[in-house]
């Protein structure tokens, strides 16, 4: 599936990708289909290098596959990088401590953060 999978991500980019762009899909498309559940993905790079187009990318191309195990989940740092993520592949994407921290009221007053379960653990 390794090289249909990249070929179909590759088709579903808008544009004709450069070097570092491809290097950054094929690495993506390895980890996507990797055999370990557990893991995550940080993509890094400047303004308008294409994180946002190869995300919306491999969320229509991991939809069209069935073959690929897992779920994902789309967090961003910002809550306006989470919007223009959301926006771009249409799923929804979250700030990353909005997915692991929840907000609590504590007994006479005050608040605080604590981890949330983590529920994407074997799915």
């Amino acid at each position: 599936m390794d090289d249909i999978f990249l070929e179909a991500f590759i088709k579903n980019f808008p544009l004709t990708p450069s070097a570092t762009q491809k290097e950054g899909m094929e690495r993506l498309s390895a980890f996507v289909q990797g055999e370990s559940l557990s893991r995550i993905f940080v993509m890094k790079g400047y303004a308008g290098t294409g994180k946002t187009t190869i995300i919306a990318s491999i969320v229509k191309t991991i939809k069209d596959f069935k073959g690929v195990k897992g779920s994902a989940v789309l967090m961003a740092p910002t809550g306006r990088a989470a919007k223009i993520m959301s926006q771009y592949s249409g799923e929804r994407a979250y700030t990353i401590h909005k997915q692991i921290y929840a907000l609590r009221t504590r007994k006479g007053g005050g608040l605080s953060f604590t981890l949330k379960p983590n529920r994407c653990v074997n799915t």
